[in-house]
């Protein structure tokens, strides 16, 4: 499917009184300002910024890319809140570990190595072999330290959790097998119904807008279901070439016919369903807007032995939420400047 990953604008009308958007409390704090304190040891903007840029520059390495644009600084900033909220985990699993006295052998950290080289690494025509976590450590310059940190949380996330489920000894019961495979027939019967209301509805809007009963923005505006339809100009989706538009069949199929102005029937796309526009082309790009309607999700049905096994793993996070639940609990865990720093505020 095609993927648009975009940085989140959350409009405001404005008042007759021209209300100021003020930017978001990150923003404006310090570099030293501290984000979140555990038990008394604080992880600061500068701390969350680093981390944020040392997966960035892995990532783009992925895509053998060199420069840093808008885009990715915005999703730095954003990125941020995560890291808050994986330092609080990562410090939950250092917690766990230490009372229950654990540690990864090099087995472990082995096998959590060769996952990020693997991630966030690519293979070497040259060399003929993938970049190693050395080669990665090199990439990332000062910033290498948080890849030491990154292999050994992961492992021992693994050894964590491994040990919370052995000990909590959970038995998966017929009864709880059969009511997976009821709750499965009852969701997807009921995804069937709203499919087919969808589906109408965009039927529905698509015959509205080539009788020219309303256009294709104004349609845009009133229907569409996209949560990133407000980052976007109007009712513009992107510019994609040839190799992304075939990852969607109903999109393909229609491409032959497409004229600039040209608008598609509801073609299934992008984890939706869409009227599809073509704006513009060249050689190599097409650029399209679109009105979106979500579709429900549906569940494949499931053998009992299959659904033993979601069942298991679906104990298992439960088990192991608990766990971390309770070691939060035994935890000193401040935020100084609130959890809401990454919002955009409207001064009046």
């Amino acid at each position: 499917m095609l993927k648009v990953f975009l940085v989140c604008v959350f409009l405001i009308p404005l008042s007759a009184a021209a209300t100021e958007i003020q930017p978001p409390l990150f923003q404006t704090l310090p570099y030293d300002a501290a984000l979140v304190v555990i038990d008394g040891k604080a992880f600061t903007k500068r701390d969350a910024l680093r981390d944020a840029k040392t997966f960035m520059a892995l990532a783009k390495n992925k895509q053998r890319r060199k420069t840093m644009d808008g885009t990715d600084l915005n999703y730095v900033r954003r990125y941020c809140k995560g890291v808050v909220n994986q330092h609080v985990l990562e410090a939950t699993i250092e917690r766990y570990a230490q009372k229950n006295n654990l540690s990864p052998d090099q087995k472990q950290i082995d096998r959590s190595t060769y996952q990020i080289t693997r991630q966030f690494g690519v293979w070497s025509k040259k060399f003929k072999r993938w970049h190693t976590l050395d080669d990665l450590k090199w990439i990332l310059g000062a910033k290498a330290p948080r890849l030491d940190q990154e292999v050994r949380m992961r492992a021992l996330y693994q050894v964590v959790t491994n040990h919370i489920v052995v000990s909590a000894q959970i038995e998966v019961t017929p009864q709880m097998v059969s009511n997976r495979l009821d709750l499965i027939s009852r969701l997807n019967a009921n995804a069937q119904a709203t499919n087919d209301l969808v589906y109408a509805h965009a039927s529905n809007v698509w015959s509205m807008v080539v009788s020219k009963k309303m256009t294709f923005e104004q349609a845009a505006t009133n229907f569409t279901e996209d949560v990133y339809f407000d980052d976007f100009n109007g009712c513009e989706w992107g510019s994609f070439g040839l190799d992304q538009i075939s990852e969607d069949p109903e999109l393909l199929a229609q491409l032959p016919t497409l004229k600039i102005g040209s608008i598609t029937p509801p073609v299934e796309s992008d984890n939706g369903l869409a009227i599809i526009r073509l704006d513009s082309k060249d050689d190599k790009m097409y650029t399209f807007s679109r009105i979106f309607f979500r579709l429900p999700m549906f569940y494949n049905q499931e053998t009992p032995e299959q659904a033993a096994v979601q069942v298991r793993q679906l104990e298992d996070e439960k088990c192991i939420q608990r766990a971390f639940d309770a070691t939060r609990g035994e935890m000193r865990i401040e935020y100084p400047n609130g959890t809401n720093f990454f919002d955009k505020a409207c001064a009046p």
